[in-house]
């Protein structure tokens, strides 16, 4: 999602970026927050829950060929 992101900033500030410098810093800003809202809601499920492999553990299927989770 970041890629598309930076390329609607890009496309929307290349040509007169400097007239508009703050407009460029509060999306840069709101981006920024966006980013860090993300991780500090993010941190508290997955973290202790041990990530999506451990997550969907119950949901994989049991064979020997596979990789165990817990070595």
């Amino acid at each position: 999602m970041w890629p598309a992101i930076g390329y609607l900033v890009y496309v929307q500030f290349r040509d007169d970026w400097r007239i508009r410098r703050l407009q460029l810093l509060v999306v840069s800003l709101l981006i920024a927050g966006v980013w860090e809202i993300g991780d500090a809601l993010r941190n508290p499920y997955w973290i202790p829950k041990g990530g999506v492999l451990l997550n969907i553990h119950g949901w994989l299927t049991r064979s020997p060929i596979l990789v165990s989770l817990h070595q």
